[in-house]
């Protein structure tokens, strides 16, 4: 059964918290492809895209030093460019501005040996305070009993609507913030003009990690892509489960909620919300918001909006149900459609591993699960399925602004290691390869410290 959530704002605030809680806390597993989603310049002229490398799971993510964060811009789909190189900072994804003079995206910086020391203090200090579960005070006996909504069309699931009342997002994730934080990081939102590459402006967004940071860091380098408003003035994104707008002009921050990963509308008036097995459809004015659960758990790639009020959710499958899905829902909350997919049973077995790509344009999509990706039309029909040889990935799919091509990072697996990021692949979107521009390998040195990291506060 398909449930809604409709909150409004008002005094009461623990339901709504309660809510939110149990959605975002979700343990997630580490995504199998470790790599960042890709942006194009409105023009489709540029690429841009941050690689990190080498990879190792025995190796701490948190740790400075150790792997190499590359920004990278691909211009004319042939002149590769480094724009910035670390091994003091975890480098997100970037996000072309709408008019395409600028570039976004956040910087995390790594630990030094006494920051690790100084984080596993304040996770023993945390198991003491909460008794091992941060979320046990959260009651959701104090939601109000549900009262049926309009009648959905007999076609659609069934749904409830819950009136709930809240402080404004600021107040809840503030005092979420404070419960389940361990450790706060100042990360900062780095804008860069796209055409001299020069920093424009750095925007602190400090960042509350847990104990177990590799997962967060994780999930964030290989989902985090920061996603623009319409009028070029906010930067939405999110970070170590916070859904953040941040406005570097006026140095202002706004934090919408807990969630895994975002999707903005294309007029930027709701912003999207993965919370596991439920959506989130927050208004950017922050006065109202839907909450949808869905049958299955949507991945954290797996979220986009065709048009201004629908938007595509891809889910993985779970016991039961074999099939990955497609949703489109309403910017009201509303299920327009819920179909399975026509994939092998397979290949959605995994859980977070899905990427959705729709084109501009809206005539084809791509679902993207590494070693098996499928080049789809508007109807959901089967193009191509391209399969890869062992140890091969295509990750993180992204269309051109014309819809006439789609870029992937090719991985590939060397001498047993994890895969790196060796090319990127540029193919049509019925699924023939069009082209691959090699992405150079760092010199053995490159990894080497190159400096103080910023220690935790």
């Amino acid at each position: 059964m398909v449930r809604q959530v409709v909150v409004r704002f008002a005094r009461s605030w623990k339901p709504v918290l309660a809510i939110a809680v149990a959605g975002g806390a979700v343990l997630w597993h580490v995504l199998a492809c470790t790599e960042s989603p890709m942006s194009f310049s409105p023009d489709g002229r540029q690429l841009a895209f941050t690689t990190m490398e080498p990879y190792e799971a025995e190796h701490n993510l948190a740790a400075a030093g150790p792997r190499l964060y590359r920004l990278m811009v691909l211009s004319e789909g042939k002149e590769l460019q480094v724009i910035e190189e670390t091994t003091d900072f975890m480098l997100s994804g970037p996000g072309f501005s709408p008019d395409g003079k600028r570039l976004a995206y956040l910087r995390i910086p790594l630990l030094t040996a006494k920051g690790v020391e100084k984080l596993q203090e304040h996770a023993q200090a945390r198991e003491k305070a909460f008794g091992g579960d941060p979320f046990a005070w959260a009651d959701l006996s104090a939601s109000p009993p549900s009262r049926p909504a309009t009648e959905p069309a007999s076609s659609q699931p069934s749904a409830e609507t819950l009136d709930l009342s809240a402080p404004p997002v600021d107040a809840v994730v503030a005092l979420a913030q404070r419960l389940i934080a361990n450790i706060e990081v100042p990360a900062e939102l780095v804008v860069r003009d796209a055409k001299s590459r020069q920093i424009v402006s750095t925007t602190p967004v400090e960042l509350r990690l847990t104990p177990e940071l590799d997962p967060d860091l994780l999930i964030t380098y290989a989902t985090l892509r920061p996603q623009w408003s319409p009028d070029g003035q906010w930067v939405y994104l999110c970070a170590a489960e916070i859904a953040w707008a941040v406005n570097p002009s006026a140095n202002e921050r706004r934090a919408y909620g807990i969630a895994g990963n975002i999707a903005l509308s294309p007029d930027g008036q709701t912003l999207a919300l993965g919370l596991g097995q439920a959506v989130g459809l927050i208004r950017t004015d922050g006065q109202t918001a839907v909450y949808r659960r869905l049958e299955q758990p949507v991945s954290r790639s797996g979220m986009t909006w065709l048009g201004k009020d629908k938007l595509a959710a891809l889910t993985f499958t779970k016991e039961g149900d074999p099939r990955a899905r497609l949703y489109v829902i309403g910017a009201d909350g509303a299920v327009i459609e819920n179909r399975p997919l026509p994939i092998a049973d397979d290949a959605g077995s995994e859980e977070n591993t899905g990427a959705l790509a729709v084109a501009p344009d809206g005539g084809s999509m791509v679902v993207a699960y590494g070693e098996h990706v499928y080049f789809l039309d508007a109807k959901g029909t089967v193009a191509k399925h391209w399969q890869a040889q062992e140890g091969e990935i295509l990750a993180q799919p992204a269309f051109s602004p014309d819809s006439k091509t789609v870029a992937f990072k090719y991985m590939k697996e060397r001498e047993g290691s994890h895969p790196r990021a060796e090319a990127i692949a540029f193919f049509s979107p019925r699924g023939e390869e069009l082209r691959r521009v090699p992405i150079p390998k760092i010199a053995p040195t490159a990894t080497r410290p190159v400096g103080e990291s910023t220690e935790p506060k």
